[in-house]
């Protein structure tokens, strides 16, 4: 970055640093592994820098790694892919604006997880079994509250958005080349799947989830 600012290229230059995963070391008992969904493995840094666009020493949330190839394409002015599911951080952040990514989601193999300002809810199909946390009482995660009846309704509204917002997981492009309209329920699809565009799971995802907010 010093070279940046020395030889005049700062203020058109986007420097991005980012982690691809934490390691758990003995938190939860766990030794050196990332196979989960706890922020010593899941939450990683991300720091943006592009002067006088990017404000200086604030913190937003949230973002993923997805939003990274979208905020770089928008930053070089290229158009987001109708199948990326990522958002442009850049634009918002410029206008002083907080992130467009409001709820975090992952999967890791088969499980998947989402996590809001409030909740983090992980879920494991094939053992059917899933792990719930308070963020906001329980930063550390040590109560799972999957099982806890007084938290039924937020677990199962959470469950529901993280299973809908994976059943929208559609190789978009794809799907769109090969589509072909044709008698009514073809044409029916071919007209959905055209309408269709990578970004809508998320955004979908988090108006299910943020429902159990507390106001």
């Amino acid at each position: 970055m010093a070279f940046l600012d020395r030889k005049g290229l700062a203020d058109n230059t986007l420097v991005i640093f980012a982690s691809d995963h934490g390691s758990e070391l003995y938190d939860h008992g766990i030794n050196n592994d990332k196979h989960n969904f706890l922020d010593a493995s899941w939450r990683i840094p991300l720091i943006l820098r592009l002067p006088h666009r990017v404000p200086k020493g604030e913190t937003r949330s949230f973002a993923t790694t997805l939003d990274i190839t979208a905020t770089i394409a928008a930053a070089a002015g290229a158009p987001i892919p109708i199948g990326w599911q990522g958002f442009d951080l850049l634009g918002p952040l410029s206008q002083g604006h907080d992130s467009p990514r409001k709820v975090g989601v992952g999967t890791e193999y088969r499980a998947h997880a989402v996590v809001t300002p409030s909740w983090k809810l992980s879920y494991f199909p094939e053992q059917g079994e899933g792990r719930l946390w308070d963020r906001k009482k329980d930063p550390a995660e040590q109560h799972d509250l999957f099982n806890s009846a007084e938290h039924a309704e937020v677990k199962n509204g959470l469950l529901t958005a993280l299973l809908r917002w994976r059943a929208q997981q559609d190789p978009l492009q794809w799907l769109q080349a090969i589509s072909k309209p044709g008698a009514q329920t073809a044409t029916l699809a071919y007209n959905h799947t055209k309408s269709l565009r990578g970004i809508d799971a998320e955004l979908r995802l988090q108006e299910d989830a943020l429902r159990f907010e507390p106001n």
